[in-house]
């Protein structure tokens, strides 16, 4: 969902801060523990980071923009800011699950958060939380990553009143993961020793509707009211770091469910047994149906270590688990930075994995597998885009084409301000002749009444109730004054541009593709409009369709070895268009194969096409559903050739080769068989050869005959032999029986097609639709639906011709319901 930025006026100011530096302070010294683990990430003195102290000082202005003016540590940086809410669902709710079953559930956000730049820095992205304390949040720039935070309140005074530290002074225990970073959901084996590794067209913005979540160990540390406000504040900057620029598809993050399990709930043993517990109970409290507006399709837990080993890794996640009920993830909170290896763990649930090749170096961005240095930590590789772009244009992503509905929230927690206003709270404390005041109406953190008529107003000492208006589109919840949800603005749907041309082909020989694109600009959604429908990419055609030269490696492991040199390409027919690459002992997953890898090697007939297995016809064209017919011609309707079919029982009992039948030029799908075992074998001439062209006795082998395949079929000396050839045979051939040990031959039977005169008159075929076998449910209970294809034959003699022979002709079904049985309770 795309929401339109409204420029952010602050309690109605534009803020221009100036910064006041101290040399060395040593106010935290004076902290509690949990003001430290608040501003720091850690309650250890000896882990807090070089810092700096800084005033906010604000000027009133409605006609100016937000704006931050920072000096720290020798950089001065303008923030320019914008209402940052479109990573947060209008339905939001936090929900508390305490002991007993006890559950609260709040609408609304704890809070303003907001989004920007810097100045000058088109790279820069800065997530920020505001409320009446100050701000808490983080500064991307393309130098560093500076942390805000507002000192507690008994500290501010007139030359400071916020905490400013950088990534760069972070301990390693807490800077950015020296990560040790754990992947589920391994595939089979390809071998016994294989082992998977961590790796449609997009139409619009693609969003995930996330559940982030934290563990009692969590609430122990920041305190219950605190944790809301920090989850949220960790996915506004994880939500920018799936917008930056080094994604080709930009991701729309949006928060719909803040969970917090203020007691043990899981008991878990390891990280491992943590995230399975978890996952168990989104599975149980999350609605498998992506239209129901409490679904999510991602589910992360934070957690201070709430395992009994103490969690030995820094995260752990399912992988390439798009869409699925096992998309979740764990990560161990290390203070704002986690943002960063919460987006490490979703980008696994994603499948994505690990930079570890030449084009994508370890250590260098965010899916490093160890700590990452350098300018680029917060940027994601080529390899980790092109990773998330397969797994967005993948069937199996269409749960992020959609973007949560209202929430109505079914819980004893209810927005009574909007069924009793702040006139109506006033008049039940005051009586009838009181009212809300007017100019404290955008206050929520006291509820304000005067006496009609009069200009004084009397502070109460607690908040207006949940609901209460604070202004247009506004509501108090939890004694701030947040969104309530309603949108100011009309939705605008988006529509496409025109086809772009078509583009070069992906390959230069051995076939490739092509295809058109188009933007969904035109205009583009907004206000939560709808996305446009249909595909990005489209008109897909075969390119390039001449061999390569001799020597060539296949398609498959020219990919592998841009991986690594040493590769060798391996193939798992359950994911055929997936890339395995490895050494003889150990392989892994590397995501998709480029556009146009066959689906099998060395077998023609179709090709990958965005992950997804694509036939092409005997025109080399996708779908075209055209064959070759029986005479072996493409598109044919099987009329210019005849049937020959004929047997040979003669014993041939004597030593010897024995002629059996010629076959011409021409002919197609031969084949020529022994009736019965014997020690005989079957063998051929071309033309006048005086010489056998396979040397006998030998076993099954393939003979090549100006490129043509001729198929010699002998398991066992006495297994009954068999020639076959199914394409045109380029030369004359004679058949023999070989009888080298004297034994009887107990006949020999042959068909195949031959080409007839081009004046010989045949009778048109007539043609039907037959279906193959029904494919797999669609689902195994609840109502599915499974599909099978048709072809179209030749009802003589049953031989395939091209679907446009059966143009018109009414066939079986292809579509039936299936699995109709009620799916069992959670």
């Amino acid at each position: 969902m795309v929401v339109g930025k409204l420029i952010f006026l602050l309690c109605c100011l534009a803020l221009v801060s100036a910064v006041v530096l101290r040399e060395k302070p040593t106010v935290h010294e004076k902290f509690s523990t949990r003001e430290l683990t608040q501003i720091f990430g850690t309650d250890d003195q000896n882990e807090v980071p070089s810092y700096q102290l800084a005033r906010l000082k604000r000027h009133a202005s409605k006609l100016l923009p937000s704006s931050i003016v920072l000096n720290a540590f020798g950089t001065e940086l303008k923030l320019n800011l914008s209402i940052g809410q479109d990573f947060i669902a209008h339905g939001h709710t936090i929900e508390f699950y305490g002991a007993d079953g006890k559950v609260e559930k709040y609408a609304g956000t704890p809070g303003e958060f907001s989004t920007g730049q810097v100045h000058d820095d088109e790279h820069s992205h800065v997530a920020l939380h505001h409320n009446d304390q100050g701000v808490r949040g983080s500064i991307r720039t393309k130098k560093d990553m500076f942390f805000v935070n507002a000192l507690p309140t008994r500290f501010q005074n007139s030359d400071a009143d916020h905490i400013v530290f950088r990534r760069t002074d972070l301990p390693q225990t807490h800077a950015l993961r020296s990560l040790a970073c754990g992947m589920e959901n391994k595939v089979e084996q390809i071998k016994q020793t294989i082992k998977r590794r961590s790796r449609r067209s997009v139409t619009g913005p693609k969003t995930i509707e996330l559940m982030i979540a934290a563990d009692y160990k969590m609430v122990e540390h920041y305190s219950k009211l605190f944790v809301p406000t920090y989850l949220l504040s960790v996915a506004n900057i994880m939500a920018g770091l799936f917008k930056d620029p080094s994604l080709e598809i930009p991701i729309n993050v949006l928060v719909t469910r803040t969970i917090v399990f203020e007691t043990d709930t899981f008991q878990a043993a390891s990280m491992s047994d943590l995230l399975a517990k978890f996952r168990s109970w989104v599975k149980l409290n999350n609605n498998q149906d992506d239209t129901d507006a409490n679904h999510v399709d991602n589910a992360m837990l934070l957690t201070r270590k709430g395992c009994a080993d103490g969690c030995q890794l820094e995260g752990l996640a399912g992988h390439n688990v798009v869409c699925s009920e096992n998309a979740q993830s764990v990560s161990v909170d290390r203070g704002l930075m986690t943002a960063v290896t919460a987006a490490h763990e979703l980008a696994h649930n994603l499948g994505v994995g690990h930079d570890n090749t030449a084009e994508c170096p370890d250590g260098t961005n965010i899916m490093a597998t160890g700590t990452a240095i350098g300018k680029t930590i917060f940027q994601w590789s080529k390899c980790s885009s092109n990773a998330i772009k397969a797994a967005l244009e993948s069937p199996a992503s269409t749960c992020f084409d959609d973007v949560p509905s209202e929430h109505k929230t079914n819980s004893s927690f209810q927005l009574y301000g909007k069924v009793y206003g702040a006139d109506q709270q006033c008049q039940f404390i005051y009586g009838p002749d009181y009212g809300k005041c007017s100019f404290k109406e955008s206050e929520c953190e006291r509820l304000y009444c005067a006496k009609t008529g009069s200009s004084q107003c009397a502070a109460l000492s607690y908040p207006p109730v949940h609901g209460t208006s604070c202004g247009e589109h506004m509501h108090c919840i939890q004694a701030t004054c947040v969104p309530d949800g309603t949108r100011p603005t009309e939705p605008i749907d988006g529509q496409w541009s025109p086809w772009s041309e078509f583009g070069e082909c992906n390959r230069p020989c051995g076939m490739g593709v092509q295809w058109r694109e188009r933007k969904c600009n035109s205009p583009a959604p907004s206000n939560g409009g709808k996305d446009c429908e249909g595909e990005a990419k489209g008109h897909f055609t075969t390119c390039n369709t001449q061999k390569c030269a001799p020597g060539t490696d296949g398609f498959r492991l020219q990919q592998c070895k841009k991986k690594n040199a040493e590769y060798q390409d391996f193939y798992d027919s359950s994911r055929p268009c997936q890339l395995i690459c490895g050494t003889s002992s150990l392989a892994y997953y590397f995501g998709t194969v480029q556009d146009a890898t066959p689906c099998k090697p060395g077998v023609k007939g179709s090709i990958c096409v965005q992950g997804q297995c694509k036939p092409y016809g005997c025109d080399l064209q996708l779908e075209s559903g055209n064959v070759v017919d029986r005479c072996g011609v493409c598109k044919g309707l099987g009329n210019t050739c005849k049937l020959v079919t004929g047997q040979d029982m003669n014993t041939y009992s004597s030593q010897g080769e024995h002629h059996l039948i010629d076959v011409p030029a021409g002919s197609t799908n031969i084949k020529i068989k022994e009736l019965g075992r014997t020690y005989n074998f079957l063998g051929f001439k071309i033309e006048d050869s005086s010489s056998l062209a396979i040397q006998l006795p030998t076993y099954s082998t393939t003979y090549l005959l100006d490129g043509v395949p001729i198929y010699y079929d002998m398991e066992t000396f006495d297994h009954p032999d068999q020639l076959i050839i199914e394409k045109a045979l380029p030369r004359d051939i004679k058949t023999y029986v070989v009888n080298y040990y004297a034994q009887t031959s107990k006949g020999v039977e042959w068909t195949f097609y031959t080409p007839i005169d081009n004046d010989t008159t045949v009778p048109l075929p007539t043609f039907k639709l037959i279906a193959g076998e029904w494919g797999s449910c669609s689902k195994t209970c609840g109502g599915g639906i499974q599909t099978r294809l048709l072809q179209c034959i030749r009802e003589d003699d049953q031989s395939v011709v091209s679907s446009s022979s059966c143009e018109g002709l009414e066939g079986p079904v292809t579509q039936q319901s299936c699995n109709a049985n009620v799916c069992p309770a959670l």
